[in-house]
């Protein structure tokens, strides 16, 4: 095999290995230079090899990463430039989790932003709020419509009937009136392209962390 199969592999300082327990699953994890996440597919073998190259097995999940059962449920996503699932610089078909998409879609989402009532999710508008200010609109219009000119002030308060009922139709679909967390805000990217960590930088190196299925480093 060429030799740089082998210097490629990273030292032992930049792996770390966790035994991941949480409800609904069990698993051993790999993470390399704190950012990348794989699965140990055969940690009977694999953990011991790694183990005698020098990584210890935590049993313990920090708590500066992104909660277990997120980086679980990454491992489901397609991969992408603005999924956590996936790094192009990685060789091999194993899923790979970016720990610092995750942390940055979690950012994103928690950023405020203006939006309307009708935007906004677990949010349902009151039909009787359109159905009064449709109310409105009609009696306004047949108000302005059929009264004298000489009834100045009824015209006026005609006027005045059918802007507020237009204003409260069309203002919960229209107006930005809500500041609100994006997580909270209809169709919105998990992340936009241009916070993607992975899109705005690339690694420079290659490398497997793990020992593959077929038992080579």
């Amino acid at each position: 095999e060429p030799l740089d199969h082998y210097t490629d592999y990273p030292t032992p300082d930049r792996i770390e290995l966790y035994r991941v327990r949480k409800e609904g699953f069990d698993e051993t994890w790999a993470v390399l230079d704190r950012r990348w996440v794989q699965k140990v597919a055969y940690p009977t073998w694999a953990v011991p090899l790694l183990n005698a190259y020098g990584v210890a097995l935590e049993q313990r999940w920090p708590s500066v990463y992104p909660a277990p059962e997120k980086v679980q449920l990454s491992f489901f996503e397609r991969p992408g430039n603005t999924s956590p699932n996936g790094c192009p610089d990685l060789i091999g078909k194993d899923p790979t989790i970016d720990m610092d998409t995750l942390k940055a879609q979690a950012e994103y989402q928690q950023e405020e932003m203006p939006c309307t009532a009708f935007d906004m999710k677990y949010t349902k508008i009151n039909p009787l709020v359109l159905k009064l200010g449709g109310m409105g609109v009609v009696v306004g219009l047949v108000s302005l419509g059929v009264s004298p000119d000489s009834w100045v002030e009824y015209k006026v308060a005609a006027g005045m009937l059918f802007g507020c009922s237009t204003m409260a139709m069309i203002m919960p679909f229209t107006v930005p009136f809500i500041t609100t967390q994006r997580r909270n805000v209809e169709r919105q990217l998990p992340l936009a392209l241009e916070r993607a960590p992975k899109y705005q930088a690339r690694l420079g190196k290659r490398v497997r962390f793990f020992p593959n299925s077929e038992g080579s480093p």
